[in-house]
């Protein structure tokens, strides 16, 4: 560890190198299991600590084992708020910006290696998440959620069973607000209605608006497990007034941009004959 992390690594002593047991010579001979708090201090602070991701899994490693023995170093240290963690692309992080890799959490956000500590700390020391304050998944923040779903929906897939709950859970117990969640996603394709079309919530209701208002709109039926969710979003039990005004307001739009596309057709056309007929010089 010593090489892999520090500029000027002590000199190996040839007697202990050559003991069976190592280890055990050490600590009869008086030498601590582990670091001192101010070395500590020192190291991660990045006092002649090599530049690199070996260096930082060496120093978590060595934190890790000194946590092991002396819990107060947790705060001493101040360890659930410093960047000292790297995370699976190598940047140091605090443990409550990082996500426990495990089954749940992956389902929820995805594989991005950047929301969890470097896999050779997370399978190296299982004790790690038993240790540290890791950020919990029913406390993420909305925006994470939001880039995966945003990822989801540009794939052409829809929020799984897990999103839907959790979203629910965070209005229940009012940890989201209605009001981020309608801004964050009220016009992201990410549902899933009921003959399998990706729509944005302003193009869903419970019921009944696909047979009154065409194949603009889709069902929800799974709308009644989501309640709170439904609500936040604005999707209404059935269509009514303001669902046949946005549907004649996108039919409107489509028609206006369909001109404006036919008109530039007939201009570049124009200007085509235009050139052809004065022997291929463009017209000034």
């Amino acid at each position: 560890l010593g090489r892999a992390l520090v500029t000027a690594p002590p000199q190996p002593v040839e007697a202990i190198n050559a003991a069976r047991r190592p280890r055990a010579l050490l600590l009869a001979c008086g030498a601590p299991r582990t670091l001192d708090g101010e070395t500590l201090k020192a190291l991660l602070a990045a006092e002649g600590v090599l530049p690199g991701v070996d260096a930082a899994l060496a120093l978590a490693r060595l934190v890790v084992a000194a946590l092991g023995e002396r819990p107060a170093l947790l705060q001493e240290l101040e360890l659930q708020h410093r960047r000292w963690i790297p995370n699976g692309e190598g940047q140091p992080r605090a443990p409550n910006e990082l996500l426990w890799p495990d089954a749940r959490g992956r389902a929820l956000f995805g594989d991005d290696a950047a929301l969890y500590p470097h896999p050779e700390l997370a399978f190296a020391l299982p004790t790690l998440r038993r240790q540290l304050p890791f950020c919990e998944l029913e406390a993420a923040p909305l925006e994470q959620l939001l880039r995966v779903l945003e990822a989801r929906s540009a794939r052409g897939q829809g929020a799984t069973p897990e999103h839907l709950a959790w979203l629910e859970e965070g209005l229940r117990v009012k940890r989201l607000e209605a009001s981020e969640v309608r801004q964050a996603l009220s016009e992201l394709p990410f549902l899933i209605d009921d003959r399998g079309e990706q729509r944005a919530p302003r193009w869903l209701c419970r019921e009944g608006a696909a047979a009154l208002l065409g194949d603009r709109f889709g069902d929800l039926e799974g709308a009644r497990r989501h309640r709170r969710l439904t609500s936040a979003l604005g999707i209404a039990s059935q269509p009514g007034p303001r669902h046949g005004l946005q549907l004649l307001m996108a039919v409107a739009e489509e028609l206006r941009l369909a001109a404006e596309a036919e008109e530039s057709t007939r201009r570049d056309t124009e200007r085509a004959k235009r050139a052809s007929a004065s022997g291929g010089r463009r017209p000034e």
